[in-house]
């Protein structure tokens, strides 16, 4: 009866004119055709219900977020041009296969690809967490500390101990994490931070706005210590990254540590990311310096729902469209878009020799259970597809042939690709390629790989499963 009579004709008409309204907005928008029609039809035939849905689902770009960024290039316009012009000063000329590819993903960002860097490669949480924790305790000027989830256990208490030692030697500390991945970060635990002198704010939680952009997450995990030296890869703050989580066992991840003019463009990624959170610019160190050590040729993609290119899965599509003799990828979740996985498809019918590497063992039941529809699919195409089985693998890491390797936070699913922001790095360099190929070697070691066999004698419930879950793939 409530609702009958709060369903007044005029509510009624405004639901149904709302829903129009939205359809074309969503026929206008949509990045794909399918996407379109089922949020078109959804919309006008049941309004009620896909509203709200589609507000929060729907739209591809972050307006917000866009409109910050077309704030600080107004307000620092000379600052910027400056800054690109000392980067500039260590562009990478490249010559040769690469040439192409790298001219291209230039153009998905502002920065230009650099050389004079060096770079580590951390293999899971011990090895990673150490080398971050001793560029904290070297740190003398400031701290930015960016995560996606960050838990106050064992491990996020380690690094609050530490971080509260840095503020009382006097270093300037900013922790910034997402709203909804740390989203059981305890408020105590904050506010002990910002009692002591931390900035800390979050991602996405900005009244009203923030509500309505739940569908865009910063994905990005960060440590940059005096704009000298930066991390980045798949390590969240939990103790599970540390393999100390009963259900998954040994945690299987990948962080890089850079040192080098590279270390700007990461940085620029923080405060980016701080400036639409809290509206603040950030004084920090911003003279590129060359590594003492190593001269690679690195490229920071920083990706996200701010640009009508989609720079997150363009940045794929070159890299599988390029490979000559291999690509190989590791990632926690497959559900690639059509393109990618055509892309995946043709590089294996060309004789590329392509290899996806996924978790036997789930976090997100949905996500996985939509996988196997997709690798169907690469299977038939001659993708080789193994599943790691020593452990549960979180890293999101791809090599292309010889000489080209990433590292970073972007799995290979819709929300990577087009809502998430994310930070992949790119290292040009054969060395540090045969670094990560050994490193790919250990783990397929670990892993068995699934063949037609496999996926033909999967139970019809698992395949139907599998065929249901794919059909929320544009938000998994």
């Amino acid at each position: 009866m409530e609702l009958a009579a709060f369903l007044t004709p005029k509510i009624i008409l405004t639901i149904h004119v709302l829903g129009v309204l939205s359809a074309i907005h969503a026929a206008r928008y949509a990045r794909t055709s399918q996407g379109a029609i089922a949020w078109v039809f959804a919309l006008i035939l049941f309004p009620y219900f896909a509203l709200l849905l589609y507000w929060i689902f729907g739209p591809r770009k972050f307006e917000g977020y866009l409109n910050k960024l077309q704030l600080i290039r107004e307000t620092h316009h000379g600052a910027l041009t400056q800054y690109r012009e000392k980067l500039d000063q260590f562009k990478a000329k490249l010559t040769g296969a690469r040439e192409s590819s790298i001219e291209l993903l230039e153009r998905l960002t502002p920065w230009p690809v650099t050389h004079g860097n060096a770079v580590t490669l951390l293999v899971n949480g011990e090895v990673t967490f150490q080398a971050i924790c001793e560029a904290i305790d070297s740190a003398q000027e400031y701290l930015l500390i960016q995560f996606y989830i960050w838990r106050c256990d064992n491990l996020g208490n380690a690094l609050k101990e530490r971080i509260l030692a840095k503020l009382e030697q006097g270093v300037k500390v900013y922790c910034m994490a997402d709203s909804v991945g740390s989203i059981a970060l305890s408020a105590a635990y904050v506010e002990e931070l910002r009692a002591a002198g931390a900035e800390f704010t979050f991602f996405g939680s900005k009244g009203l706005i923030g509500k309505y952009s739940i569908n865009f997450r910063n994905h990005r995990k960060t440590v940059v210590a005096d704009g000298h030296s930066a991390f980045v890869g798949g390590h969240n703050i939990g103790d599970e990254y540390l393999s100390k989580d009963a259900e998954f066992g040994i945690w299987r991840d990948t962080h890089l540590k850079v040192i080098g003019p590279a270390v700007q463009i990461i940085q620029s990624s923080f405060l980016a990311d701080w400036f639409f959170a809290t509206g603040q610019a950030i004084s920090v160190r911003r003279t590129p310096r060359h590594a003492d050590s190593g001269d690679l040729v690195v490229l920071p993609m920083c990706t996200g729902p701010t640009t009508d290119l989609e720079d997150c899965s363009l940045m794929f599509m070159e890299a599988i469209s390029s490979a000559k003799n291999r690509f190989w990828i590791a990632s926690p979740y497959f559900v690639p878009d059509e393109s990618i996985t055509q892309a995946l498809q043709m590089a294996a019918l060309r004789g590329t020799d392509v290899r996806v590497m996924l978790p036997k063992k789930p976090d997100n039941l949905m996500v996985w259970l939509a996988s196997f529809s997709y690798i169907g699919q690469m299977l038939e195409a001659g993708v080789r597809v193994y599943h790691y089985d020593a452990g549960f693998l979180h890293q999101k890491v791809f090599l292309v042939d010889d000489d080209w390797s990433c590292v970073g936070t972007a799995n290979l699913d819709n929300r990577s690709l087009r809502l998430n922001f994310e930070l992949s790095v790119l290292v040009f360099d054969r060395n540090f390629a045969v670094e990560v190929e050994e490193m790919l070697i250990r783990d397929l070691e670990g892993a068995f790989e699934f063949t037609k066999d496999d996926y033909e004698n999967l139970p019809t419930s698992m395949l139907v499963a599998s065929a249901i879950s794919r059909l929320a793939s544009p938000i998994l």
